[in-house]
C-alpha cells in the first residue's frame, strides 16, 4: 500500500522521533572501495540530534579521524565510537570547546591509537582502550587535563609506553585547579627506557587524581614525586613492573 501524501510528509519527523526516543546505535562496518568503514555518531546534547561521520579503518588508504569529528562538537556533546582501531584523538582545546564525551562500544575493541588532552571545562572517556608508545626525551602522558576543570574516565584500558629518556605519567593533572576522577580502569604506564614510569602525576597545588577501583601498574611510583598536587587512591590493587 501506498503511502498518502501527508504520510510522506511526515515520514522524516516520524523517523527523527524514533531516533530521539530509543537512540540510534548502528555501529556495524560498511564495505567501501577503499576499505571497512565505520560511522562516528556524534550527538548534539541541546537538541538531541544525531550527525553521522563515516570513517575508514586502519590498514587502508585512509585511517579514522576522531578529530574531525571532535572539531565539529560543542559542550555537553557526546562522540559514539564504534568497535574498531581509531586514530586522530586530538586535543579538545584545539576544537570548538571542551567539554566532550567520548563513548566507545566495546572496553576491549574499541581502541583508539592516541592520547587524549583536555583543556578547561574537562570531558569524559568512557568503554574502550587507548593504547600509545613513544620514544621522547620529554614526559609523556596518556591522558591529560591541562585547564581549569574535571575529567570523568571510566571502564577504561590504557597503556602507555616511553621508550625514550623522559619520563612517562599514566594519568595526569596539570592547572593548579584540575581534578580527574577514574573508575573501574586499568592504567599500566611503562617507562622501557631510561626514563621513570609512574601511574600518576598532579602537577600543581589544587590538582587532584582519583582512582576508585583501579588497577594501576608502573615501574618507579604511583605518584611522580616532582607534582605539587594530590593523587588519591580508593579501593585500588597496584603493581610494579
Amino acid at each position: 500500500m501506498k503511502l498518502t501524501s501527508l504520510a510522506k510528509d511526515l515520514e522524516p519527523y516520524i523517523i527523527k522521533l524514533i531516533r530521539k526516543i530509543v537512540g540510534e546505535m548502528q555501529f556495524a562496518g560498511i564495505r567501501t572501495t577503499t576499505g571497512l568503514a565505520y560511522r562516528l555518531r556524534l550527538v548534539d546534547q541541546s537538541e538531541r540530534e544525531i550527525a553521522e561521520y563515516v570513517v575508514y579503518a586502519l590498514g587502508g588508504g585512509e585511517y579514522a579521524d576522531i578529530y574531525t569529528v571532535m572539531l565539529a562538537a560543542g559542550a555537553g556533546d557526546a562522540i559514539l565510537v564504534p568497535v574498531g582501531t581509531f586514530q586522530d584523538w586530538g586535543d579538545t582545546g584545539d576544537g570548538s570547546t571542551s567539554d566532550i564525551s567520548f563513548v566507545g562500544q566495546s572496553r576491549t575493541n574499541t581502541i583508539i591509537d592516541g592520547n587524549p588532552y583536555f583543556a578547561g571545562g574537562g570531558g569524559s572517556i568512557e568503554n574502550m582502550t587507548l593504547i600509545e608508545s613513544f620514544s621522547s626525551a620529554a614526559d609523556i602522558h596518556s591522558i591529560l587535563l591541562y585547564g581549569a576543570g574535571t575529567v570523568h574516565l571510566n571502564d577504561i584500558h590504557v597503556e602507555m609506553t616511553q621508550t625514550g629518556t623522559g619520563d612517562v605519567q599514566g594519568i595526569s593533572a596539570e592547572h593548579g585547579s584540575a581534578i580527574i576522577h577514574v573508575w573501574n580502569s586499568y592504567i599500566k604506564s611503562n617507562a622501557s627506557g631510561a626514563g621513570a614510569g609512574y601511574a600518576a602525576y598532579a602537577g600543581y597545588s589544587g590538582d587532584e587524581v582519583h582512582f576508585h577501583n583501579c588497577h594501576l601498574v608502573y615501574n618507579d611510583a604511583i605518584e611522580d614525586p616532582g607534582g605539587s598536587g594530590t593523587v588519591y587512591l580508593h579501593g585500588c590493587t597496584t603493581e610494579t613492573i
